[in-house]
């Protein structure tokens, strides 16, 4: 069996910034980067930088810590 790691969690991206009612491209603009950033880190198709998970975080006013989770 394998050890679970901690990841980015693209659920918890889509949830909050849903949560927020902010649009991805809302938030994309407020992050600096592109829309399709946003749409590859809600869907897990990209591992992103960790300076922009904590904008990410900031602009959706949580813990950057929120947005990751446990993945077996």
């Amino acid at each position: 069996m394998e050890a679970a790691t901690t990841r980015l969690n693209p659920m918890a991206i889509r949830a909050t910034r849903q949560r927020a009612g902010v649009s991805q491209e809302k938030l994309a603009q407020l992050v600096g980067v592109t829309t399709g950033s946003i749409r590859s880190m809600e869907t897990g198709s990209n591992e992103p930088r960790a300076s922009t998970v904590a904008r990410v975080a900031a602009v959706l006013g949580i813990d950057m810590n929120d947005l990751f989770g446990e993945v077996a």
